[in-house]
């Protein structure tokens, strides 16, 4: 990811990163409510951040369009929880966008789509 510090400060704080991590830590231990408040703040003011910090952690790529107001396979509005970044777990490619439980349905499925054919078979024969 590319740094939006200008280039002086980020090449200090590359060079000095155990010593601005330690004080930071130090801060947040002796001003546990600020440090809260700090990053409750933060979260609301940046929402999109998180999201994006959280699913470059976790391999997931990011989006190649923007979140619809449903689900792209059940076309029903999400939960609280929003939509999920659907994504090949092989070749790490976006696919689409979920609501939960469509996006579970398809990791339960191991992303097979003969098993989920032979699921619907299932549930026709047995209406």
């Amino acid at each position: 990811m590319k740094s939006t510090m200008p280039a002086a400060r980020h090449a200090y704080y590359l060079a000095n990163a155990a010593k601005i991590k330690a004080q930071a830590a130090a801060w947040h231990k002796a001003n546990p409510g600020k440090a809260a408040a700090a990053q409750k703040k933060y979260r609301e003011t940046y929402p999109d951040r998180r999201r994006a910090t959280v699913r470059r952690t976790r391999g997931v790529p990011d989006p190649t369009r923007p979140c619809p107001t449903h689900c792209e396979l059940c076309a029903q509005p999400p939960d609280a929880r929003g939509m999920c970044v659907d994504h090949d777990h092989k070749t790490g490619k976006f696919r689409g966008w979920l609501c939960q439980l469509c996006n579970s349905m398809l990791g339960m499925a191991r992303d097979n789509p003969d098993l989920l054919l032979h699921g619907a078979v299932y549930l026709e024969r047995n209406k």
